[in-house]
């Protein structure tokens, strides 16, 4: 997890819980929320992203939190809160459902709707801010599965361990495998709303499970420029057709999806600093394509620019992020200007 940005050990004690709602508010939605014990309130919350999710991990002390109708109808989002419990306890209820979790315990908030949160003293809990959309495009409606008890299976479990595990190690991983690596959370996550108690009460975990394990054998076979269709579809266990009819919801056929994702594997490589030394050739080679000129023509088609320039593009960004730190840094130690040599 990246460092703290916010904790209320500094402030003055009259001015912890004013201070740490506001911040909570920018950090989350907004919300209003009554301390057990305002002279005696502590909190503290650490964030960091994964591509498209955002984890955040608060302590706090005793307190209710709460969202009402008010609050939700201005909601400009579509977020979905996967809150794991990760020490302490902490009751949530929503549409007429209530849940407690205690250690390890996950469950899904829908901040488009109101909700109640009810922590124990010494409370710590990890929220995954994650597209409502991103989940619908793997598993369908999840509007049943809000406050619904998701850790009462393996899958469950293991999505609660990988998330708090992310959190933990998330400051010493690239920017780009943090993108993976959220995708698969998401991903794992879908598959544990279609397990356990949680599934049955909506979803079939069938067509889900061979998306999922389709998926896992595409991501094997990237680098191979002689994989098939059909080789892929029978290692996964079904036909090309079967799997044709998989993707739809993702509004490609399997050859198109196969050749998306060795794009997407490229550009990835483009964007990573510890790939400067390869050439756009072998990195092409090296995810599957036989034909620069044709995976040029492709990926202008996909980007709007060619490999060369998006490459080029890149380099740049990121010596601009480089030098961008460097003035924060200067300016923060009492610098009054950049340094003189840009």
């Amino acid at each position: 997890m990246s460092d703290i940005i916010f904790s209320t050990k500094s402030l003055h004690r009259c001015e912890r819980f004013s201070n740490w709602h506001d911040v909570a508010c920018k950090v989350f939605v907004e919300h209003d929320c009554q301390p057990d014990d305002r002279r005696a309130f502590e909190a503290e919350v650490r964030s960091t992203s994964l591509g498209s999710v955002e984890l955040s991990v608060y302590s706090n002390s005793s307190m209710t939190v709460w969202r009402n109708e008010r609050q939700a109808a201005r909601a400009t989002g579509d977020a979905i809160f996967a809150c794991v419990q990760v020490s302490g306890k902490s009751t949530i209820s929503q549409d007429g459902r209530n849940i407690t979790l205690e250690a390890g315990g996950l469950t899904l908030v829908n901040t488009q709707r109101p909700y109640t949160f009810t922590y124990s003293k010494a409370s710590e809990q990890l929220v995954a801010q994650i597209s409502r959309r991103e989940i619908e495009a793997r598993i369908g409606d999840i509007t049943q599965l809000m406050a619904i008890r998701v850790d009462d299976s393996d899958v469950g479990r293991l999505a609660s361990e990988f998330l708090q595990l992310l959190a933990a190690r998330a400051e010493n991983i690239s920017s780009v495998s943090r993108a993976q690596l959220g995708n698969q959370a998401v991903d794992l996550l879908s598959l544990a709303l279609s397990s356990g108690n949680a599934g049955k009460r909506q979803l079939s975990s069938l067509r889900l499970i061979s998306l999922l394990r389709l998926k896992s054998v595409i991501e094997g076979r990237l680098s191979a420029c002689e994989t098939t269709c059909a080789e892929v579809a029978r290692a996964a266990g079904m036909s090309v057709r079967y799997a044709n009819q998989l993707l739809p919801t993702e509004a490609r056929s399997l050859e198109r999806y196969i050749c998306e994702r060795r794009l997407e594997k490229c550009r990835q490589a483009f964007d990573e600093p510890g790939q400067d030394g390869r050439t756009i050739t072998e990195i092409a080679y090296g995810w599957g394509f036989n034909d620069v000129s044709h995976f040029g023509r492709i990926f202008k088609a996909r980007h709007g620019v060619t490999p060369r320039d998006y490459r080029a593009h890149s380099r740049e960004m990121r010596c601009l992020n480089v030098k961008t730190t460097i003035f924060s840094i200067l300016y923060i130690a009492g610098h009054d200007g950049p340094p003189e040599a840009w």
